[in-house]
């Protein structure tokens, strides 16, 4: 996974709050992949959370600290672990792929997706916020994927399907009498 870096600043209130509300809600990201683990038929497309890294700190213009993305994520209750699916833009302690364990308290987000459509990513819909239009649109474009407005961050994947109606449901369907 490759993208643009976004820098910001890492005290940030708003930042801060959307750390906060990826914490608070990680509940509803990991019931959904507990699930995933269960279904015959895979219904989430990706699955990933993001903690912050750091070789400690520098001197050479570069923010101490690198958001990345953990892949193939496992939950024991304290500590979230997963194989690292971005490569560190100055980094020289992770490399790609690299097994990694963290502290669910270091958590700074989640998302996952279902049908083209994102759910979490609270730390990139704060980003999103700061777009323009345009620039929110290209961002989109390079993810492939539907955030939907930067304001409504949505947590729980909504499954209206209908059963299809055929001959059982018929006879003992509750439409039958």
């Amino acid at each position: 996974m490759s993208e643009k870096a976004f820098m910001f600043d890492s005290e940030d209130p708003a930042m801060q709050q959307a750390y906060r509300s990826a914490r608070s809600s990680f509940r509803y990201f990991w019931r959904e992949l507990s699930w995933e683990h269960r279904r015959i038929v895979p219904g989430l497309d990706m699955a990933m959370v993001k903690f912050p890294f750091t070789d400690g700190p520098r001197s050479d213009g570069n923010a101490e600290y690198e958001q990345m993305w953990i892949g193939d994520v496992d939950f024991d209750g304290d500590e979230i672990s997963g194989s690292l699916m971005n490569s560190p833009n100055w980094l020289t302690s992770v490399r790609q792929g690299a097994s990694i364990s963290m502290p669910f308290q270091s958590l700074s987000d989640w998302m996952m997706t279902s049908s083209g459509r994102a759910y979490g990513g609270f730390s990139v819909n704060l980003m999103r916020s700061r777009m323009n239009s345009r620039e929110r649109a290209q961002h989109d474009e390079a993810w492939g994927l539907d955030f939907g407005d930067p304001a409504d961050v949505l947590v729980e994947i909504q499954r209206n399907a209908k059963p299809k109606a055929g001959f059982v449901s018929g006879l003992f369907g509750r439409n039958s009498r």
